[in-house]
């Protein structure tokens, strides 16, 4: 046994001065690296949030963004298999999830319907106002109807934010939606400059930039990523027919193109002077009129504006029949004779290979002619460049075509490079447009 020795204390000896001293720089020092590394990762960080007078938050460039970049990488706080109900996911959120997602964008009520939900869209399943939402939290098993009562308010105050911010991806699990912090907050444009692309991993997403972008630009991508059409992306759409798509966000695009005068998807060839190669648009804020040609400054009297209108309304007629041949088709019975017929329309009612329908036919017809399955032409996107129109196609194809289509495809043909530089007339959009990641 050992016994304390007589005169010294048995408890431990006080920390000398040096200790302390030593423990007290080593603190300072790790809070001075904690401070470093926040201004590192700060300076790493390519994007900031800013709040705007019109549109709630916004992503804006800090630095200077080359094209192709990866300007964040983002996984989901919430995502679900793309049609199942978000509810059941909700009893599971907890409250740093549920901070998050109240931070973002809550509409009033649901959007009445989803294109790329079907048949599966939120507003059918508890009703546009939530009317049946605390029937249907009570069927997910996860709430009692007492506490379905008392959890109503946040629940349809997040399901809100959902349908108004959810995004469609592919992952190894297969087709998600999800909700993100940053990446939700990123506004539409209609020339975006990124690209949203995934990762491969569940519930994660990256931003690539599309083009360069200088500090201080807003940072947005395009909402509707499907096809309006086999092979027509909704950015090939005019001003009219892409505001009308974007009223499910419940907002109206003013984005810089919605907001050109003229609308360079509905253009028709100039019936002035004999051989001018401008075209007559549509005028984007009076979709009635026509300004004058761009080259000769023909203008047509406005009963002769009305009779081309009625034609180019009258071309469109066929949109339907050729989808539907297109959806009965098989792939080694692609419809040719069809796209070719309705092109002969397009023609007829003096449209130019520039406006949107005779775009998409000719997509269409170059598919058609190169013997590639008819999925491409179902579920393709015609992005400028790519488009399967090798040089002389269009040629070829007007030996064979009716008469009425052969002065649209030999435009095409010989206009070839320019048809394909078409997309909305931007060069930002083109360059959206054939970006690969």
């Amino acid at each position: 046994m050992v016994f304390p020795t007589p005169g010294r204390s048995s408890g431990p000896p006080a920390a000398p001065a040096a200790y302390v001293a030593i423990f007290g720089a080593l603190f300072v020092l790790i809070l001075a690296l904690g401070r470093q590394l926040a201004r590192l990762r700060l300076a790493a960080k390519k994007y900031e949030t800013v709040d705007t007078s019109d549109r709630g938050k916004a992503l804006v460039a800090r630095v200077r963004i080359e094209k192709g970049c990866v300007v964040l990488v983002e996984r989901a706080v919430l995502s679900v298999p793309a049609g199942a109900s978000p509810i059941p996911a909700m009893g599971f959120l907890g409250w740093r999830a549920r901070r998050l997602l109240e931070s973002l964008y809550c509409p009033a009520s649901l959007a009445v319907s989803r294109v790329e939900d079907g048949e599966n869209a939120l507003s059918d399943e508890i009703g546009q106002h939530g009317e049946k939402l605390q029937q249907a939290m009570v069927q997910s098993g996860l709430w009692s109807v007492q506490q379905a009562e008392k959890d109503f308010a946040w629940v349809w105050t997040l399901l809100r934010v959902w349908d108004a911010n959810k995004l469609s991806f592919a992952s190894r699990k297969g087709v998600e939606q999800g909700i993100f912090h940053s990446i939700s907050r990123l506004n539409h444009s209609c020339e975006p400059n990124l690209r949203l692309l995934p990762t491969g991993e569940p519930g994660e997403l990256m931003a690539v930039a599309t083009m360069g972008i200088e500090p201080g630009k807003e940072l947005c991508i395009c909402y509707p990523e499907h096809n309006a059409l086999p092979m027509l992306h909704f950015l090939h759409l005019p001003t009219s027919w892409r505001r009308h798509l974007l009223q499910r966000w419940q907002f109206h695009c003013c984005c810089t193109r919605c907001q050109v005068p003229e609308d360079a998807a509905r253009c028709f060839q100039c019936p002035g002077r004999a051989g001018c190669p401008g075209k007559l648009c549509v005028r984007a804020a009076a979709a009635e009129l026509l300004a004058p040609c761009g080259v000769c400054g023909f203008a047509l009297a406005e009963a002769e504006m009305q009779q081309l209108l009625a034609k180019e309304a009258t071309a469109e007629q066929g949109v339907n029949d050729l989808m539907s041949q297109l959806k009965s088709a098989k792939d080694d019975n692609f419809p040719l004779e069809g796209v070719l017929h309705l092109l002969g329309k397009c023609s007829e009612a003096g449209l130019s290979i520039e406006h949107w329908l005779p775009f998409w036919l000719l997509s269409l017809a170059a598919v058609g002619s190169s013997g590639r399955p008819l999925r491409v032409a179902a579920h393709g996107v015609a992005r400028s460049t790519t488009m399967p129109a090798l040089p002389g196609t269009f040629g070829a194809l007007a030996e064979k075509a009716p008469a009425s289509a052969r002065p649209l495809l030999l435009a095409a043909d010989r206009d070839r490079q320019r048809l394909l530089a078409r997309p909305g007339a931007s060069t930002r959009l083109c360059l959206y447009l054939t970006f690969d990641a």
